[in-house]
């Protein structure tokens, strides 16, 4: 039998590849998926990641935005194309330390992406994403792990309170002992929803709630 231009298929639903030009952020996303379990192939740019494409089918691509020598960009588009059909639905999850979260819907609708992460994030958020892209539950609704939730409180024993009674929403549950700490986690992951005690060490609740407002409007609030 003839098996010139037939592409190899990866183990089903493990098979990633990951794009990056930067050789660090490479290594380290690779030993993270690795390490869980799933077999990965890294790409130095687009181009480079076309011609692995060419070769073998993914089950998940994961891409920079800026690139030197294809940006992310160009690159999912091509993908979508007809001209890659194999990879057309494919999931694509782009992942940016440079681009907002704030324009992500417009980024996905205009390149035909699947999901975005704004880095850096949490290792196990980034997980939990692509477990979800491989692994879509057949006829259930995706949980939106857009909805995260930050609980700030400089007393230990309320934080725990507070996340045990909002766990079961089954949100992403971030928790900061102050507002410094707060508006750190506010520029990484971007809570939906932000509940403060007023009395912290560094500044009173109003005025974080008004500086998270500033920063990130999307965000609900309460004292």
């Amino acid at each position: 039998m003839d098996w010139s231009g037939q592409k190899a298929s990866g183990e089903k639903g493990r098979s990633i590849l990951f794009v990056n030009d930067n050789a660090s952020v490479r290594v380290m996303f690779s030993k993270v998926l690795q390490k869980a379990g799933y077999d990965v192939h890294a790409a130095g740019g687009a181009i480079e990641a076309l011609e692995l494409i060419e070769r073998q089918v993914f089950s998940l691509v994961i891409t920079d935005i800026h690139m030197p020598d294809l940006d992310g960009i160009r690159f999912t588009r091509i993908l979508r194309s007809p001209a890659y059909e194999d990879h057309n639905s494919v999931p694509i999850l782009i992942v940016s330390g440079t681009f907002k979260e704030g324009l992500s819907k417009e980024l996905l609708v205009d390149t035909g992406a699947t999901e975005f992460i704004a880095l850096p994030c949490r290792i196990e958020h980034f997980l939990k994403r692509v477990d979800s892209l491989l692994n879509p539950a057949e006829g259930a609704e995706e949980p939106d792990l857009e909805k995260r939730i930050l609980i700030v409180d400089d007393e230990e024993h309320l934080l725990s309170v507070y996340s045990r009674v909002l766990q079961p929403l089954k949100y992403p549950i971030y928790t900061a002992r102050t507002a410094q700490e707060a508006l750190k986690l506010v520029e990484t992951e971007h809570p939906f929803f932000v509940l403060t005690d007023y009395l912290l060490p560094d500044m009173n609740g109003i005025e974080l709630l008004k500086r998270i407002m500033d920063n990130d409007p999307p965000a609900r609030s309460t004292t």
